[in-house]
C-alpha cells in the first residue's frame, strides 16, 4: 500500500501558489489548473469548504491538523489527511499544507465497519424486521449513508413496496416506482437493473453516470450522489431489495466488490436461516398444539416423545407412555401380520393407514397413522408418526350412511334404501309379496289445522304401528311428506285388518281423536312383476287412481291400466337413459332489471334433448321425476352443473328444488364441496305451496346453508297461489319473491288484480327481497309494473327460455371473450 505525500503552499486568502508532484498525480490537476484557484473550490461538498475556509481564518496555533475531502479532476473523491503550518514572511501570511492520500484506509475503514455492523446484527436478530430495523439505523447514524430503504415485492400491483426507510427521504419513495417484473419495463435505474440483473448494482455518480438517469433529479434533490442496490433472493425469489444512497460519489466504489457480493450471500443466508428457525418454532408450536398426535420413538419403536394430544386422546400420562413400545397403543386384531415389526418402515416407508388404538380406560379409538423414518446425522434412526383421531370421523359417517338410509322423522327407510333392500330379498323370496303405496288423503289440512308438530307425530305413530304389528314381516318407507311403500313379506293378514291396525285406529293429539283418511294401491310380486322400481310404479300408479275416487279407496294394479302404467315406466325410463347418457339440457330464460332492462340473471329451466334433437319438455317427466328413485342424482347433476355455469358466466342462476330436497340434510352434505366454490350467485327456487308443506323445518335450513354458503340466494316461487303463513314469510331469509305468471297476465284488465300485485310487490320490499315478476308479454304489463316499483321482469316480451347455445350467443358472447 503506498502513501504518497503532498504538499501545497496557500496564500493569506487560500489561493494555491505551488504544489508538489504528488499532488498534480493525486489530483489528476496541471499545476496551471491549480495555481491562483482557491483550494476551497477543490473541496467536496459546501460544508467541507465553509469548514476548511473557517479553520484558515480561525487559525490561531502554529499548526493545526486537519482531514479533508478533495475533488479530483475525475470528480471522484480524494481523503487527505496532514496538518497546516501558519509562517510570516516579509510580513505577509502564507499556509503550508502537508498530508498524505488515506483514501485506502478510509475504503478499508468503511468495508470493515459495514462487515461489523451487518455480521453482528445478523447473528443476533431473531426475525426479519429486526435485521432490517438494526440495520437501516446503524448504516444511516454510524456509517453515515444519506439514505436507507428496504422494500418487498407487492405482487398484486407489480411494484417493490417500501417496508422500512431510514434517513433522508423527503418523499422520495412516493415519487418513484420499480417494478417487480424487469422485462416489462425499459426503464433506467440502477435498482431496476439490479432486479434485472439478479445482482448488486452500483450507481458511481449520479451528476455523471449516462447509464441510470430515470430518477437522476430526484436523486439530486436529495444529495443522493452515489448508491448501491442488492436484491436478496430466498429460495430463489425476490424477498427484499436493499438501497443504499451516499452524499458523496463513488462512495460504493471504492469498496471492494468481492466484499459487496460476501455481504449480499451472508445477508440472504441470514434471512432464510431466520425463515427457517421462525418456521421450525411455527411448526414446533403448530404440533404440540395440534389435535394431530406426533410420537417420536427410536429405530425400535421405543418411545421418546409424545405431544399432549396423544396424552389427551389415550388417557395415558407423558410419563406412562415414555420408553414403551408403540405397539403398546394398538389394538392386535387392528394389524396385519408383520405390521407389528418396527425395522420393515425403514425400508418400505409405510405403515397401516387406518388401525385401532387402546385407551387407557379400556375403550377403543380409531385412527389413521402415517410413519416417517427419519436419518439423523449422528447416524441415529428416528421414527415419527403422525396420528390422526378417526373417532369422531368414523362416528359421523356411520350416523350420515343412516340418515342416507333411513328417514329422520319417522326411522322408515328411505326409497332408494328400501328399494336396494327388496332387490336383496327378492332372489330368495318363495312366496309372493305386496307393494303397497300409501297415500294418506288431505294430510296438508291436518298440518294446517293442528299445526306440522301435531303432523309430525301422526307420522311417527303410524310408522310405530307398522313395524309393531310386522316386525320383520314386512318394511315400510317414507316416500315423500304423506306418502309411504310397504313391503308385506307375508300378508295372511287381510287388508281389512291392516287398515283397522295401522291408519284408522284413531290418534290422539291433546283432547282431540284423528282418523286419518288414506288411499293404497297394491301390486303383487311376482304376478305384476319382478323389478322392485317397476312394482314401486305400479302401485303408485295404481293409488293415483284410488285417489281420484276419494278418501279410503283400495286399488290393486289391473291390465286395465297398463296404458298409465306404460307411461310411467316408460318415464322412469327416460330419466334413467337421460342421466346415464347426459340427455338433460338447461334452457336459461333470462330476467331484467327494470332500471335499465340489463340482464340480471336467468332461471334454468330442464329439458331432455335427445341425440336425434328430439327436444322433451318437463311437462312430460317432471312430476315423475319428483318421485323417482332418481331424482336425487338429478339434483346433484344440476347443483354442480349450475355451479359451474354461474362461476363461468358471471351472473346469477336460478334452480326450482324439490320442496322435500330442502330438507334434506344429507342432500346439502352431497354437494357441499361444489357450493364451497361458488364465486357467483345461484338462486335456490322454492314453491310456495313446497314452503307451507314443512315451513319450520325449511327456515331453520335455509338460515344454515345462507350461513354456510354466502354466495346461495332464496327464491320465493309462484307467489300468490299457495297458503304461505306472513308470520313464516317475516322469518325467512328472502332475496327474491316471485310474482306468478297468472296475475300478471290480467293486471292491465283487473283492478283487484294490479292491487294484489302491488300489495306483493311493497310485501317483498318489506321483507328486504326483491320482487320479480313471471309471464311479462305486454308493453303494458311492463309498464304498469314499472309503476308499482317492481324490480325484475321476466317473460315472452323479452325472451322466451334459450337453449344454452343461444343464450351464450344473445347475452353472454362478448361477457365470456372479454
Amino acid at each position: 500500500m503506498e502513501f504518497l505525500l503532498i504538499g501545497l503552499t496557500l496564500d493569506s486568502e487560500g489561493h494555491i501558489l505551488t504544489c508538489n508532484r504528488n499532488f498534480l498525480k493525486l489530483t489528476g490537476y496541471s499545476l496551471e489548473e491549480l495555481r491562483g484557484k482557491k483550494l476551497c473550490d477543490f473541496l467536496f461538498e459546501a460544508y467541507c469548504r465553509e469548514k476548511f475556509g473557517k479553520t484558515l481564518g480561525d487559525l490561531k496555533e502554529t499548526t493545526y491538523d486537519f482531514e479533508t475531502i478533495l475533488i479530483k479532476k475525475d470528480k471522484s473523491p480524494l481523503y487527505v489527511q496532514g496538518k497546516i503550518k501558519r509562517v510570516l514572511k516579509d510580513s505577509r501570511r502564507y499556509y503550508l499544507l502537508s498530508g498524505s492520500d488515506i483514501t485506502v484506509l478510509k475504503t478499508l475503514e468503511r468495508g470493515y465497519k459495514l462487515v461489523r455492523t451487518i455480521n453482528t446484527i445478523i447473528t443476533k436478530a431473531s426475525n426479519e424486521e429486526e435485521v432490517f430495523e438494526k440495520l437501516g439505523h446503524s448504516l444511516v447514524e454510524d456509517l453515515g449513508l444519506r439514505f436507507v430503504w428496504v422494500g418487498v415485492p407487492d405482487f398484486e400491483k407489480g411494484y417493490v413496496k417500501p417496508l422500512f426507510r431510514f434517513g433522508y427521504e423527503e418523499g422520495f419513495l412516493d415519487e418513484i416506482r420499480i417494478p417487480i417484473d424487469p422485462t416489462l419495463s425499459e426503464g433506467k435505474d440502477f435498482q431496476l437493473e439490479a432486479i434485472r440483473e439478479r445482482r448488486i448494482i452500483i450507481n458511481p455518480d449520479t451528476r455523471s453516470n449516462q447509464f441510470f438517469t430515470d430518477f437522476r433529479e430526484s436523486y439530486l434533490q436529495r444529495g443522493y450522489f452515489s448508491g448501491l442496490s442488492i436484491p436478496l433472493y430466498i429460495n430463489g425469489e425476490l424477498r427484499y431489495l436493499l438501497t443504499l444512497f451516499s452524499h458523496e460519489p463513488f462512495y460504493f466504489d471504492l469498496i471492494q466488490e468481492e466484499l459487496f457480493k460476501e455481504l449480499k450471500e451472508d445477508l440472504e443466508f441470514a434471512l432464510e436461516r431466520i425463515i427457517k428457525e421462525q418456521n421450525l418454532k411455527l411448526i414446533s408450536t403448530a404440533l404440540e398444539n395440534s389435535d394431530l398426535c406426533l410420537i417420536i420413538t427410536d429405530e425400535k419403536g421405543k418411545i421418546l416423545y409424545v405431544n399432549p394430544e396423544v396424552c389427551l386422546i389415550t388417557g395415558y400420562l407423558e410419563e406412562e407412555l415414555i420408553g414403551k413400545s408403540v405397539n403398546f397403543l394398538l389394538v392386535k386384531d387392528s394389524t396385519s401380520e408383520g405390521q407389528e415389526n418396527i425395522e420393515f418402515l425403514f425400508e418400505e416407508f409405510k405403515f397401516p393407514t387406518k388401525v385401532m388404538w387402546r385407551r387407557k380406560d379400556g375403550e377403543i379409538i380409531y385412527v389413521e397413522q402415517k410413519a416417517i423414518p427419519v436419518d439423523l446425522e449422528s447416524g441415529k434412526k428416528r421414527i415419527v408418526f403422525v396420528v390422526r383421531d378417526l373417532t369422531l370421523i368414523t362416528h359421523l359417517i356411520e350416523s350420515l350412511e343412516k340418515e342416507k338410509n333411513y328417514d329422520s322423522l319417522t326411522g322408515a327407510f328411505t326409497l332408494r334404501a328400501l328399494i336396494e333392500k327388496i332387490k336383496l330379498i327378492l332372489p330368495h323370496l318363495k312366496s309372493q309379496a305386496l307393494f303397497i303405496v300409501l297415500d294418506l288423503y288431505q294430510f296438508t289440512y291436518i298440518n294446517d289445522l293442528y299445526g306440522f308438530s301435531a303432523g309430525d307425530k301422526i307420522l311417527r305413530t303410524l310408522t310405530e304401528r307398522f313395524k309393531k304389528t310386522f316386525e320383520n314381516k314386512g318394511y315400510i318407507a317414507r316416500v315423500s311428506a304423506d306418502e309411504f311403500l310397504i313391503f308385506l313379506i307375508e300378508f295372511a293378514i287381510a287388508f281389512s285388518d291392516l287398515i283397522e291396525l295401522i291408519i284408522t285406529t284413531p290418534i290422539k293429539l291433546d283432547k282431540d281423536e284423528i282418523i286419518l283418511k288414506y288411499n293404497l294401491g297394491i301390486a303383487i310380486y311376482p304376478l305384476d312383476g319382478e323389478d322392485p322400481e317397476e312394482l314401486y310404479l305400479k302401485a303408485s300408479s295404481a293409488c293415483k287412481l284410488a285417489y281420484k275416487e276419494g278418501p279410503n279407496v283400495i286399488k290393486f294394479y289391473l291390465p286395465e291400466i297398463d296404458l298409465f302404467i306404460k307411461s310411467n315406466l316408460d318415464k322412469e325410463r327416460l330419466i334413467e337413459e337421460a342421466l346415464k347418457n347426459n340427455y338433460f339440457h338447461f334452457y336459461f330464460q333470462p330476467y331484467f332489471d327494470m332500471q335499465n332492462y340489463l340482464i340480471s340473471g336467468a332461471e334454468a329451466l330442464i329439458r331432455i334433448i335427445k341425440p336425434d334433437g328430439e327436444i322433451i319438455p318437463p311437462s312430460v317427466f317432471i312430476e315423475n321425476l319428483e318421485k323417482s328413485i332418481y331424482r336425487r342424482d338429478f339434483e346433484v347433476w344440476a347443483i354442480k352443473s349450475l355451479v359451474q355455469k354461474v362461476n363461468n358466466w358471471k351472473i346469477p342462476l336460478g334452480l326450482n328444488l324439490y320442496p322435500d330436497t330442502f330438507s334434506d340434510k344429507t342432500f346439502w352434505e352431497e354437494v357441499s364441496s361444489d357450493l364451497e366454490t361458488l364465486e357467483g350467485k345461484l338462486v335456490l327456487e322454492i314453491t310456495e305451496r313446497g314452503f307451507i308443506k314443512n315451513p319450520e323445518e325449511i327456515v331453520k335450513l335455509i338460515y344454515y346453508l345462507k350461513e354456510r354458503f354466502p354466495k346461495l340466494k332464496l327464491a320465493l316461487d309462484d307467489f300468490g297461489t299457495g297458503y304461505s303463513s306472513l308470520n313464516y314469510l317475516r322469518r325467512i331469509p328472502l332475496d327474491y319473491l316471485k310474482i306468478d305468471l297468472t296475475f300478471i297476465r290480467e293486471i292491465h284488465t283487473e283492478d283487484k288484480i294490479r292491487g294484489i300485485v302491488k300489495t306483493i310487490i311493497d310485501l317483498a320490499h318489506i321483507l328486504g327481497a326483491k320482487a320479480l315478476a313471471e309471464g311479462v308479454e305486454t308493453q303494458e304489463q311492463l309498464q304498469i309494473l314499472d309503476i308499482m316499483g317492481c324490480d325484475f321482469v321476466q317473460g315472452f316480451y323479452f325472451s322466451k327460455p334459450l337453449s344454452e347455445e343461444e343464450f351464450i350467443k344473445k347475452y353472454l358472447l362478448k361477457k365470456i371473450v372479454n
